[in-house]
């Protein structure tokens, strides 16, 4: 027989949310790096632990060895995994129970045109939208460019996604609107401007005369240039309603004709990520 009891703190959603982009009423039950948890084996306490769920998402059980990534997964799908490997030749009837004890922080970045662009906490135990997010960092400046926004997502393969959102759409329709993800970068460009975001000296907005050509490296020099971290060989180009494209400006730099340095346009967010190494 296997049952499951999960502790959760006030307020908290029971049903599981997909890892992906959902609609806000999909409510919130994922583990997240540097949650606490509980593990419990009914009958058998020398097998209770405690682990903070580490960045690269698995811990090592006792019998069992080494666990998949908790990261993204439900703490329910995590106990029956548990209960299928210690049935597996270990405990004849394994009960698990799994706790969350402790959430670890969870925060998103929201750039662009709003009052407050920076670094927002995600609450660990409800939806935050998309427009909601807007609403904490102070809400749109007056020249924001509100059908072209984008929602920047690391995907589990290392792969950086954009998704095209038209902000004003979802403020008249809260039914379409997302739900933000720790680790995602909302950005709101300007009507008339070019965001650069990320690694750079001053990251922000950059003016874009009609006369004048703007390029992704050139708006990287208007941006003070790289900071000491940046990842100057996968510089991203987002651009409403087009797929993200990658960047080796590093190349361009030593003068590589070969490597392309596009022209930008009005509403282009430039995101130059931190190296990993």
């Amino acid at each position: 027989i296997f049952f499951f009891v999960l502790t959760f703190f006030p307020g908290q959603v029971l049903d599981a949310a997909e890892s992906k982009v959902v609609p806000a009423v999909a409510p919130i039950n994922e583990v997240g790096s540097d949650d606490l948890l509980k593990f419990e084996i009914f009958d058998n306490p020398d097998l209770t632990s405690l682990v903070r769920v580490p960045k690269q998402g698995g811990v090592s059980f006792p019998l069992v060895g080494d666990l998949p990534s908790f990261i993204g997964q439900t703490p329910q799908a995590i106990a029956a995994d548990l209960k299928r490997r210690l049935e597996d030749g270990y405990l004849r009837h394994a009960q698990v129970t799994v706790t969350v004890i402790e959430y670890g922080p969870r925060s998103a970045v929201v750039m662009g045109s709003v009052v407050k662009p920076g670094r927002l906490d995600l609450p660990p135990t409800r939806p935050m939208t998309v427009l909601e997010a807007i609403g904490a960092s102070g809400g749109f400046t007056e020249d924001a460019n509100r059908t072209g926004a984008a929602l920047i997502r690391d995907q589990a393969d290392g792969q950086r996604l954009s998704e095209p959102l038209d902000l004003a759409a979802l403020a008249a329709n809260p039914a379409l609107d997302r739900r933000m993800q720790p680790g995602d970068i909302l950005v709101v460009p300007r009507l008339d401007r070019i965001i650069v975001i990320g690694q750079v000296v001053k990251p922000g907005s950059v003016p874009v005369a009609n006369d004048t050509s703007m390029t992704v490296s050139k708006a990287i020099g208007l941006a003070g240039g790289f900071d000491r971290f940046a990842r100057t060989g996968k510089v991203a180009l987002v651009r409403p309603g087009e797929a993200v494209r990658t960047i080796d400006v590093a190349a361009v730099l030593a003068g590589d004709r070969d490597v392309e340095d596009p022209q930008l346009k009005p509403g282009d967010t430039v995101f130059v990520p931190e190296s990993r190494f």
